[in-house]
């Protein structure tokens, strides 16, 4: 599978524009209290607003919006796992969520920095975390995001 790399610095302010954007849109209105459709027993939250929440459980990495109870798979918490990668770090804004999603092989790691509404089943950006070739012994990892 060939994949298109754009070079960071055009990436990135694609990725933070998207966010931006979330911000400035209608938040979801607020449920009363003891009505949240995202708890989940024994689950640790990553990132909570008014409209979602991320959290881990049982291995995972899940987003959910708190007016529907939609949860979405971001991932896996575990140590760079495969088929599903690693996420972090975690970013949210309203029902947008940006994450850094890590990948590892026998002898490389390689990194994609994800933009997604979880309203919706695909992510709305999926770059690579550097444009930099991958050769053995190499790892690349996502270290923080800004919204």
């Amino acid at each position: 599978m060939h994949c298109a790399r754009r070079a960071i610095s055009e990436s990135l302010p694609l990725v933070a524009a998207t966010l931006t954007a979330a911000a400035c849109g209608a938040a979801a209105p607020s449920l009363a209290a003891g009505q949240d459709r995202c708890a989940a027993p024994v689950s640790h939250t990553l990132a909570a607003d008014d409209a979602a929440r991320i959290f881990a459980f049982n291995g995972a990495i899940y987003g959910c919006i708190d007016s529907t109870g939609v949860r979405r798979n971001l991932g896996g918490d575990g140590v760079c796992n495969l088929p599903a990668g690693r996420v972090g770090p975690v970013r949210l804004v309203g029902v947008t969520v940006g994450y850094g999603l890590r990948s590892c092989g026998v002898d490389t790691a390689s990194s994609q920095v994800l933009v997604r509404d979880l309203a919706r089943p695909k992510p709305l950006t999926d770059v690579p975390a550097t444009t930099l070739p991958l050769r053995a012994e190499s790892f690349v990892s996502v270290a923080s995001l800004v919204g």
